[in-house]
């Protein structure tokens, strides 16, 4: 094994380390997932979030955008989009009836964090698990002190589903995975944090958001859904 591996799973859990809003690491989760069925979905996303999120993942491929709302101001968004793989694993967790859970800590907002990442395209040619071996051996990635209370709260939570019994797939950012496997040796404390749920609301996307605002192109988000639809209709052949 590389010297640079990390290592993908603990005990029960399988961790599906991704790069956000990429085409090619959402359909790496859904297939997955569609191969091996976990017992329980777990993702990196507030657990105080999860009504509104869970909604707008229902109305799919329709475009919704959640939205935190403190006083007059809006103080935190997520755009739910086909082509996270977050989002595709709730996605495909609600199409196949498994219970899915957020785990990620709701705190002082997550600032922005410019980290070199390679051509996910490069997936395609190298395969998923050199792509990840590459991107670890790159060396030390930039941190923020959030990062430390936000694995904390993943590894927590992780450790009170695993108590549960069965088998987890824990679908998270990259960065995320060497923090929060480390954290699972050891009982994590739950990071003091809102556990009250956001004043949070729905909104549709515009037709001229969704042109600009996209994290794919409009045109490669519409080839994921064809993409995605007929490898469905092709499962429900084949069964």
């Amino acid at each position: 094994m590389p010297e640079h591996t990390v290592q993908r799973t603990f005990e029960r859990i399988t961790f599906l380390p991704v790069f956000h809003a990429r085409l090619e690491f959402a359909a790496v989760v859904r297939q997955a997932l569609l191969a091996d069925p976990p017992d329980l979905v777990a993702v990196e996303l507030p657990g105080t979030w999860r009504e509104p999120v869970l909604q707008a993942v229902n109305r799919l491929p329709f475009l919704s955008l959640v939205l935190g709302e403190e006083g007059a101001q809006a103080r935190a968004f997520l755009p739910i989009e086909p082509c996270d793989a977050i989002v595709e694993a709730l996605r495909t967790a609600r199409e196949l009836g498994l219970p899915a859970e957020l785990i990620d800590l709701d705190g002082a907002d997550y600032p922005r964090v410019r980290e070199p990442l390679p051509d996910s395209f490069a997936l395609q040619r190298l395969g998923y698990e050199a792509l990840l071996d590459a991107y670890y051996a790159h060396g030390e990635r930039p941190r923020v002190p959030e990062d430390d209370a936000r694995e904390t709260m993943m590894a927590h939570a992780l450790q009170r589903l695993a108590a549960r019994g069965g088998r987890i797939a824990c679908v998270l950012g990259a960065h995320h995975l060497p923090g929060v496997r480390d954290r699972l040796a050891a009982p994590q404390p739950r990071p003091l944090a809102r556990v009250q749920p956001r004043a949070l609301r729905l909104y549709n996307w515009s037709l001229k958001s969704s042109q600009e605002f996209l994290s794919e192109s409009p045109f490669l988000a519409a080839a994921y859904e064809r993409w995605r639809a007929a490898r469905a209709r092709a499962g429900h052949a084949a069964g």
